[in-house]
């Protein structure tokens, strides 16, 4: 059996989007609930350019195989928003294959 251990916020990037001059920019689909199995905080790093403090966390979410976020799409996850990295990928439980799924990795740049 399958187990959701919380849901966060999941927002499709939305291409083709324009502002309130027709101009192109970013938007974003209303956000949708997403069940995962588990959230890891992953690290973090601090930039070492002069006068900038910043603080980038990278976590991962681990959700359904159903569930394939693209990389330009975000994740409210405990509050926090996240943009994903990269592509979904394939996760494999060590110990309990009903919970294999996709593996994604998330980007947050603080400061």
């Amino acid at each position: 059996m399958r187990r959701i251990s919380e849901t966060v916020g999941w927002e499709r990037f939305e291409a083709g989007a324009t502002d309130s001059h027709g101009n192109p920019a970013e938007g974003w689909l209303p956000s949708v609930p997403l069940g995962i199995y588990a959230f890891n905080p992953g690290g973090t790093e601090e930039t070492l350019f002069p006068g900038h403090e910043r603080v980038i966390s990278t976590p991962t979410i681990y959700v359904p195989s159903d569930k394939i976020l693209s990389p330009q799409d975000r994740v409210n996850v405990r509050g926090e928003l996240y943009e994903v990295q990269g592509v979904t990928r394939d996760f494999r439980h060590p110990f309990n294959s009903s919970m294999n799924g996709c593996s994604v990795d998330l980007k947050r740049v603080e400061g």
